[in-house]
C-alpha cells in the first residue's frame, strides 16, 4: 500500500489526497489476507443478528449475540447475562433499532445492575448490527481520528474530545468529518468510514 502518511506528525491527510488515502485503506481491508478473518467475523455477526436471532425479546438469544459481539470486538463486557437481561428489558427495542433512535445507545450502555460502568462502545456496536446507516460505531481508534479532526479543524460549534461520548454529538461530528472531506453517503457508507478510522487510528496510536 502506498504510504501517504506515517504515524509521526499525528495529523490527518489533507483534503487533496484524502479520497485516495481512504480508497487505499478500504482496498487493503477488502483484499489483504491479514483482514480475511475480520471479514469472516462480520459475516458471522450478520448471520447471527439478521437471520438466526433477529429479535431482542428472548434472553437466551440475546445472550448469544452479546457473547459473540463481545468476543469479536473485545468490548470488555464481563457480566454477559446481566447485559442480555438488560437489553431484553428495554421496551420496543426492535422498533427503536429499526427507527435508528439515538438515545437507545445510552440506554443499552447503562446497565442498572452494573454500577460505575458505561458500555458505550458495546452499545454502538450492538445497535449498528441492526441499522448500519443510523448507528456509526464508536471505539478507541475512531475516537483517536475524530480527536485529531477536532484539533485540526475550526469546527462550529467548538467541540471537545468529551463530546464524542455523547452519541448525538458524536454523529454530528462524523457528519462534519464526512462533509469536510466530501465523502458522500453514496460513495462511502458509515461502515466504510468506520473501517478507515479503525485502521488509520490503530496505526496512528502506535
Amino acid at each position: 500500500m502506498t504510504n501517504f502518511f506515517k504515524p509521526v506528525n499525528k495529523i490527518l491527510p489533507n483534503k487533496g489526497v484524502f479520497k485516495r488515502v481512504i480508497n487505499e485503506y478500504l482496498n487493503k481491508y477488502n483484499n489483504d489476507t491479514y483482514y480475511k478473518h475480520y471479514i469472516k467475523q462480520e459475516e458471522c455477526l450478520n448471520k447471527l443478528f439478521e437471520e438466526i436471532y433477529p429479535c431482542n425479546t428472548d434472553e437466551t438469544e440475546v445472550l448469544a449475540k452479546v457473547a459473540c459481539l463481545n468476543a469479536y470486538y473485545s468490548t470488555n463486557v464481563l457480566a454477559l447475562s446481566k447485559m442480555a437481561n438488560h437489553i431484553v428489558s428495554i421496551k420496543n427495542i426492535d422498533k427503536r433499532l429499526k427507527d435508528g433512535e439515538e438515545n437507545l445507545v445510552s440506554e443499552i450502555a447503562m446497565v442498572p445492575e452494573i454500577k460505575n460502568r458505561v458500555f458505550y462502545s458495546f452499545a454502538t456496536k450492538y445497535c449498528f448490527r441492526y441499522n448500519k446507516s443510523a448507528f456509526p460505531i464508536f471505539d478507541s481508534n475512531v475516537e483517536y481520528v475524530l480527536k485529531l479532526f477536532i484539533k485540526e479543524q475550526s469546527l462550529s460549534p467548538k467541540y471537545t474530545a468529551a463530546d464524542l461520548r455523547n452519541y448525538t454529538t458524536f454523529k454530528k461530528i462524523i457528519n462534519k468529518f464526512r462533509d469536510y472531506y466530501d465523502l458522500s453517503e453514496k460513495d462511502y457508507s458509515i461502515r466504510d468510514l468506520d473501517h478507515f478510522m479503525w485502521m488509520y487510528g490503530g496505526e496512528k496510536k502506535k
